[in-house]
């Protein structure tokens, strides 16, 4: 996503077939495999899962801007993309969403 773009709270999902999580639940080793495979549900999981933590926890111990928290969840986001892809990041078990937020 182009810097300065603005972003949008994730929609509220209503079903289990609308939730980008319901095929993962709490299986992290599944997500892991499913975004080595470029899975596009397991991104839009991740993302998910890591804004619904990272934006309030990032405004609340900081004084930044909810757009500031997304700018750096995206940052974030991106080097995770790249180490994964580039087998930097190893799978050890704990949420991915937890790996993120270290490089956030």
């Amino acid at each position: 996503m182009p810097h300065g773009s603005h972003l949008t709270n994730p929609p509220r999902m209503s079903t289990a077939a609308e939730n980008p999580c319901s095929d993962f639940a709490e299986d992290h080793a599944r997500l892991h495999r499913a975004l080595l495979d470029d899975a596009q549900r397991a991104w839009e999981c991740l993302y998910l899962r890591a804004y619904r933590t990272f934006v309030p926890y990032a405004c609340q111990r900081s004084p930044i801007s909810t757009d500031d928290a997304l700018d750096l969840l995206q940052e974030g986001l991106a080097e995770f993309a790249v180490k994964l892809k580039n087998g930097k990041y190893a799978f050890q078990g704990s949420p991915v969403t937890a790996y993120v937020f270290t490089v956030c």
